[in-house]
């Protein structure tokens, strides 16, 4: 029972935490979408292109805390040597997602499919955490949701100035444009996270802090 126990700490608090950071990643990728590409891309696209490569780069990076929980919540099953059910539960919400998929296709376009995407991963998370939870591995009720709320805030708030910083910040045309404009909004993202992760009472600085030193 100790065990098993520290079991659903161990999981919880991984997850807990790459959600907690996944959120705040979502809101720097998704507000710097356009510079991203376009730095990564160093000038290659027209400017029509790196509009619609960021916006659909920030369509899936919203999945991303997502896709950090699954991974955790897969290992699990793994851990507690039990192969079958993830692999079933992705097996039967893949083939769910199927008419999901062509259904916002015929809708929307290729948003759709990114959509459906975003969908399905958080149809197979869910599944996973409450499969855990049933199984009586992990319990979704030990999740750290204070811990995921304030850093929810904390990304929201990140992402609302980092925008700003874009829209405002005059950046010259080519490489070093997109690079000027990642910096700042990277250390305006990176200092407006903290700041509401501290005035939230948040220990995810002082874990942060105390694995680096």
């Amino acid at each position: 029972q100790e065990k098993l126990w520290e079991f659903n700490t161990a999981v919880n608090g991984a997850v807990s935490r790459l959600i907690a950071f996944a959120l705040m990643m979502t809101a720097w990728m998704v507000a710097l979408a356009l510079p991203i590409v376009s730095f990564l891309k160093g000038g290659a696209y027209s400017g029509g292109a790196v509009t619609a490569t960021g916006h659909y780069f920030a369509l899936f990076a919203v999945s991303l805390a997502l896709w950090s929980a699954q991974g955790i919540y897969a290992r699990a099953f793994y851990a507690a040597r039990n192969t079958i059910v993830p692999a079933l539960s992705g097996t039967l919400v893949t083939l769910a997602s199927i008419p999901v998929y062509g259904l916002l296709f015929h809708r929307i376009g290729i948003d759709g499919l990114v959509i459906a995407s975003n969908l399905g991963m958080l149809a197979h998370t869910v599944a996973l955490a409450i499969l855990l939870h049933r199984f009586r591995l992990v319990s979704i009720a030990s999740l750290e949701f204070g811990e995921i709320g304030r850093a929810a805030i904390a990304a929201a708030a990140g992402y609302l100035a980092t925008s700003a910083v874009v829209h405002a910040l005059p950046r010259p045309a080519g490489f070093k444009g997109d690079l000027l404009v990642l910096l700042a909004g990277s250390l305006v993202w990176a200092g407006v996270c903290y700041a509401f992760l501290v005035v939230c009472g948040s220990k995810l600085p002082g874990q942060v802090l105390r694995r680096r030193s």
